[in-house]
């Protein structure tokens, strides 16, 4: 007959389908018959937009897209122009494990984009774009426990571990405005040519079923003064936004990853007061990770019947901690000719491998410059490498970031100084051995009768009571209850009776 076990079990979400996705695009444009003919791209712009997201069974897709636009200057005496061109993407996939109503995260990266020119009248603009797609649905995790019939055929060793569960997967949108206010001696400025916004989650904080999100949007320009010059601005916005978990967070670890839907910069003002408004439509993507504690059956015996059993080996993991990593590198950034001065600058993690103890980041550059009376642009990957010591934990890496960059003229190039920020989790994996069935035939008894009705031994080299019942056909009750002893621990020198128990 099989045993009829027990069940410990919950419900957390599964990460059921994960998948990277690369694609490249490319969008024509033509000049308006009003502006002159291109003399030279300066500059291309632009930022990967998430425009909609289904899940569907089966199937999952994702629009994005990029709306860049190209700075170019005029032929002659023309004047400096921009082009928006805008570069939409399809990104979809399809897996059995995908169901109607599993939640979906995504964190899209821009890779590469560039701007050439065909001819004096057009354009092409080709971007790259790497879609990290995630989905997770709700699903039962259970463990077999004791029997749950009284009995004193099989005896039971429960044991427990700690792991970590994700128990709540959601998201918020909402929309993040400010306006910076032009010093006297910025107002010269008439025209914004470039835009872009890095937006980081520093701080998360729980009360109750509700996340508190606080960050940084940070805003970088190009923009164009009264006499022609490029220059850059940079302005900091700070956020705090809640988000309903509809789950438990106490003790709870938690995952953020930010989506932008719209991005919207404008010149205002009065001649002399301008000022530049800013709009962001942002997606807080939200994992929320539970710890648990969960029962399991690790062993069993019976001193009255053969026990047929089945185990099964399970893989648990336990976030420890949250893991924050900051570290500054160099980077040097070459050009066909000379620096004179840095218009602007933005580095991008667009990638990472792991290598031994630490991890080599990609990072995309790009960067503006003035070489004598040019304008020139130029975008680059570098790779940094970064090392953590993590001992016998393992990161579980969650987002790299750009925390701080500064970029000066070099002898060749720019010299760049780039703070990135590593956040993840420790992680202590365990493999646990779980009986999941037991089977014995009620008309095949055990002859025990060559065992002795008691057994006298020094214990120190027979582990611990439950080992000891085991191989001399008793029970932890009964030794505790012959040696008057109280839990599992006895003085090393102690003689132990072990009662033979049928």
């Amino acid at each position: 007959m099989e045993s009829n076990l027990g069940f410990h079990g919950f419900t957390a979400y599964q990460n059921v389908f994960t998948k990277t996705i690369t694609l490249s695009e490319s969008q024509d444009s033509v000049v308006p018959d009003t502006l002159p003919d291109i003399a030279a791209i300066l500059c291309t712009s632009g930022c990967v937009l998430i425009r909609s997201k289904d899940v569907a069974e089966g199937h999952v897709r994702l629009e994005a897209n990029i709306p860049a636009r190209v700075c170019c200057s005029g032929e002659g005496d023309g004047p400096g122009y921009c082009l928006d061109v805008n570069v939409p993407f399809f990104i979809s996939a399809e897996d059995d494990a995908i169901r109607e109503g599993s939640a979906c995260t995504a964190e899209l990266t821009l890779k590469h984009l560039e701007a050439r020119m065909l001819n004096p009248r057009k354009i092409s603009v080709r971007a790259e774009i790497c879609a990290d797609v995630k989905c997770y649905s709700e699903a039962g995790e259970t463990f077999s426990t004791a029997p749950q019939e009284e009995s004193s055929v099989i005896h039971a060793l429960e044991q427990t571990a700690d792991l970590t569960a994700i128990s709540c997967v959601t998201e918020k949108t909402f929309v993040l405005t400010d306006e910076f206010e032009l010093p006297p001696d910025r107002n010269d400025i008439v025209e914004i040519l470039s835009q872009n916004a890095d937006v980081l989650v520093q701080d998360m904080r729980s009360i109750g079923s509700k996340l508190i999100l606080k960050g940084t949007a940070r805003s970088a320009l190009i923009v164009r003064t009264e006499s022609g010059e490029l220059e850059s601005l940079q302005f900091q916005t700070e956020f705090s936004q809640i988000v309903e978990t509809q789950t438990e967070t106490e003790n709870a670890l938690f995952e953020a990853r930010m989506l932008t839907s719209g991005m919207y910069y404008e010149l205002t003002g009065e001649t002399e007061e301008k000022t530049v408004s800013m709009e962001l439509h942002l997606v807080a993507q939200v994992i929320v990770y539970t710890q648990r504690q969960v029962c399991f059956l690790a062993d069993a015996y019976s001193n009255s019947h053969a026990l047929e059993i089945r185990r099964q080996q399970r893989e648990i993991e336990h976030f420890d901690r949250e893991v924050i990593h900051r570290e500054t590198v160099g980077a040097e950034v070459e050009t066909a000719g000379g620096v004179n001065a840095v218009i602007a600058c933005s580095a991008a993690p667009v990638g990472w491998t792991r290598d031994g103890e630490a991890i080599s980041v990609q990072l995309l550059i790009r960067l503006c410059w003035k070489s004598g009376s040019s304008i020139c642009s130029a975008e680059r990957t570098v790779c940094k490498r970064i090392a953590l010591e993590m001992g016998e934990e393992e990161l579980r890496i969650c987002g790299i970031a750009a925390a701080d960059l500064s970029a000066a003229a070099g002898q060749n190039g720019a010299a760049l100084r780039i703070t990135l920020e590593v956040r993840g989790f420790a992680v202590t994996r365990r493999q646990l051995d779980c009986i999941s069935a037991i089977e014995y035939d009620e008309a095949m008894p055990l002859d025990q009768e060559d065992r002795p009705s008691l057994v006298i031994l020094y214990p120190r080299a027979f582990g611990d009571l439950w080992t000891l019942a085991k191989e001399n056909c008793s029970t932890v009750e009964a030794i505790c209850a012959a040696n008057a002893l109280d839990g599992d621990a006895w003085p090393a020198d102690r003689l132990l009776l072990i009662p033979k128990m049928i």
